[in-house]
């Protein structure tokens, strides 16, 4: 190739520290990105925003502009200093008086009693939504056995793979990260954990579902609700542990590897009739 015509490097250069708190960054897949979780203020405002959502914490008037006032004016430094906020600290902020600021301060005291579930989705873990906080928060029954927890242990829990156990481990692990909820954890929360329904004397006691696909006839949550109710464990990926898979149209890959597996499925129609000789009746679509 011509001297000429060879690709020369352009003129930006990865930094060797995040231009927002200086921590070197580091290579995920084909991303660099900055690993300072809980400290970069780049990054705080939308883990304060994440933190206090509705499906986490659930912190009324912990929104976009509130967070962004917080790290700006250096008041919220981390997570943790959330909990040490005081009327005063806010009353003579921009959009604040006396009654918002008592306001938001009491929303978030309140929140040191919660469900275990919510502060899972609220640390914003990799791989950890809603239904996967909620799974592990029930498996584990208490914080201290999560964050303990091997990627085996995680593996236990259904619907949770290799990739995702390292990828939850590979977080937990971080310095910066075990720091901040360890600091968290000074705040003096007590976590609600639900007690796991009692299906033992169910019909379908410990089997696993998938469901995969559009189920023109039947409403999802519903399909849960009662498969659930016989004893039925429903997960969200496929896998040797799984019993039996319900299939409705556009099922894709799921579906695919159900049948790599030779796992049984059931269409609609044998879901119903699942439901029937079992006593569940009719689904409601």
């Amino acid at each position: 190739v011509p001297e000429d015509d060879k690709v020369r490097p352009g003129p930006f250069q990865m930094p060797d520290q995040c231009p927002s708190c200086g921590t070197a960054p580091v290579e995920r897949g084909p991303f660099t990105v900055c690993p300072n979780h809980f400290g970069c203020p780049a990054q705080l405002k939308g883990r304060i925003v994440h933190f206090g959502s509705r499906n986490a914490m659930d912190i009324e008037g912990l929104g976009e502009e509130t967070a962004a006032l917080f790290v700006e004016l250096g008041l919220v430094k981390s997570l943790p200093d959330l909990f040490d906020l005081k009327p005063e600290d806010l009353v003579d902020l921009e959009g604040f008086g006396t009654i918002s600021a008592n306001k938001l301060v009491s929303a978030i005291d309140t929140r040191r009693t919660v469900e275990l579930a919510r502060f899972l989705t609220g640390l914003g873990i990799p791989e950890v939504g809603v239904t996967v906080a909620r799974d592990l928060s029930i498996h584990f029954r208490g914080i201290d056995a999560i964050l303990a927890a091997t990627r085996e242990d995680l593996e236990s829990v259904h619907g949770i793979g290799e990739k995702m156990s390292g990828a939850i481990r590979d977080f937990l692990e971080q310095e910066r990260t075990a720091a901040t909820i360890a600091t968290l954890l000074e705040k003096e929360f007590t976590f609600l954990v639900p007690e796991p329904p009692s299906t033992e004397d169910a019909p379908l006691s410990g089997q696993v579902a998938v469901i995969t696909g559009t189920l023109s006839s039947f409403a999802r949550p519903e399909i849960k609700k009662r498969l659930t109710a016989l004893g039925v464990k429903v997960t969200g990926s496929v896998s040797s542990k799984t019993d039996f898979v319900v299939v409705g149209e556009a099922a894709g890959s799921k579906l695919e590897k159900a049948q790599q597996l030779g796992i049984p499925t059931l269409d609609e129609e044998g879901l119903l009739e699942l439901f029937q000789k079992h006593g569940e009746g009719e689904v409601e679509g």
